[in-house]
């Protein structure tokens, strides 16, 4: 039987300039400068759990509250803040009204190109998918590049072998 393909990450991409964004910055006005923390503490959850997702419900708001914040803030605030985020369009909210899940097509794309740099293969539910048609990978775009992976890899050990030739005969020659 095969292992499950991992769709969560063990990191995610932080742009320097994170606090700087309007959407980010005035939710830390309304809300104070904690809310960065709630938000980085989101993408966390997101990106540590679904991959590209995370389901956004009173529970959640409860769960989210007590172990990821460790309950410095309430579940009423964790559901303020992402109400700001959700009106500011840091997350979908046509997809969160839908659906009741949290993702952007910013963090679609990231989890796509992580899911490819680490060779996985992962695709995004239709249901919620942001990203179109040009942009959005399929299996057989990670198989194609599983396919080019290995024959590189392949090509490299050649190469190695060819230099481990030549470096033995240039010693030879000394």
């Amino acid at each position: 039987m095969a292992r499950p393909v991992k769709v969560s990450l063990d990191y995610f991409p932080c742009d320097v300039r994170f606090l700087d964004d309007p959407k980010v910055a005035l939710v830390m006005i309304e809300h104070g400068p904690s809310a960065a923390a709630v938000v980085l503490r989101l993408l966390g959850d997101i990106y540590g759990r679904e991959g590209y997702w995370m389901r956004w419900n009173d529970e959640s708001a409860m769960l989210f509250a007590l172990n990821t914040c460790h309950g410095t803030i309430t579940p009423e605030q964790a559901h303020a803040i992402v109400t700001s985020l959700l009106k500011r369009g840091f997350f979908d909210a046509a997809t969160y009204e839908r659906t009741g899940k949290l993702t952007s097509h910013g963090i679609q794309e990231r989890w796509q190109l992580a899911m490819k740099s680490t060779h996985r293969v992962g695709e995004i539910d239709p249901d919620i998918s942001l990203v179109n048609g040009e942009e959005r990978q399929t299996s057989e775009d990670f198989a194609k590049t599983s396919e080019d992976c290995a024959k590189n890899s392949e090509d490299c050990a050649k190469n190695s072998e060819k230099f481990a030739v030549k470096e033995k005969k240039r010693k030879e020659k000394m």
